[in-house]
């Protein structure tokens, strides 16, 4: 696939899992696509409007799921989990976190559920 080919193919991955994520969310937050190409890789992340989270998004034939990580890891901000989605060509989208991240998150959602 040629380098703009994959480019759209990449745009088009960030758009449906920005959709699918604020469809989801209250109405009061705007899940959007980020700017991609732009600017620089660590200035937005590739799906924004999730303060808490830094999503990178890959969708290619079969993407390298800890590379991605990294790729997220390394651009986020302090205070934002990284995580990659990775959104393999004809496979159910996957998500990447750091077992600690996924850990604080799991202790976070049964807090809330006992409230």
């Amino acid at each position: 696939m040629s380098g703009r080919s994959s480019r759209i193919k990449g745009a088009a991955g960030e758009r449906k899992t920005a959709k699918e994520l604020d469809e989801r969310c209250p109405d009061h937050i705007k899940v959007k696509r980020g700017i991609g190409q732009a600017r620089a890789g660590n200035e937005v992340p590739d799906v924004d409007g999730i303060d808490c989270l830094w999503p990178e998004v890959k969708t290619q034939k079969r993407a390298n799921m800890r590379g991605a990580y990294r790729q997220a890891e390394e651009a986020a901000p302090p205070g934002r989990i990284p995580l990659a989605i990775i959104r393999d060509t004809g496979k159910t989208p996957l998500v990447v976190m750091s077992w600690k991240d996924w850990l604080d998150l799991w202790q976070e959602y049964w807090e809330t559920r006992q409230l």
